[in-house]
């Protein structure tokens, strides 16, 4: 991987915009196997940093700005919840909030925060407009105690 981020921070303890972490991306070759462009990238780029992406024309900067953007999947990526319909296929119609490639969870590269949406305690009664929040607690709950 041939791709380097350069950085000149003015506050050492600056707040991340955005973190990348275990990012890989491999295309798929004309003749068959894969062409690794990322392999394993970790990136944070901090309030207030002024960032160059430097490399080689091939070496993977457009693919990881596509990736940070989400208008790329990587081939390797935190993606824990999709939306799909009751065929388990995901599809527009299946997808409440519009969000990109049906993501409705993500997790930290420790895989110890997961971030979801809509947010599925705003889902917990009928009174609310809807239960199916409960069923992802519950099951979490029984995966512990397992």
């Amino acid at each position: 991987m041939a791709v380097q981020a350069v950085a000149k921070s003015e506050a050492s303890a600056a707040r991340p915009l955005v973190e990348v972490r275990h990012v890989s991306h491999r295309y798929k070759k004309g003749g068959g196997g894969d062409l690794p462009v990322l392999d394993d990238v970790d990136i944070r780029l901090n309030e207030n940093e002024i960032v160059g992406l430097l490399g080689r024309s091939g070496s993977g900067k457009s693919t990881l700005l596509r990736s940070i953007a989400g208008l790329l999947r990587p081939s390797d990526g935190q993606v824990l919840f999709r939306y799909v319909n009751a065929d388990g296929q995901p599809t527009p119609d299946a997808n409440p909030n519009g969000s990109m490639r049906n993501i409705a969870g993500i997790c930290n590269a420790g895989r110890n925060v997961v971030g979801l949406m809509p947010h599925p305690e705003r889902a917990m009664e009928p009174l609310l407009g809807s239960s199916d929040g409960r069923v992802l607690f519950e099951s979490l709950l029984v995966a512990a105690n397992a």
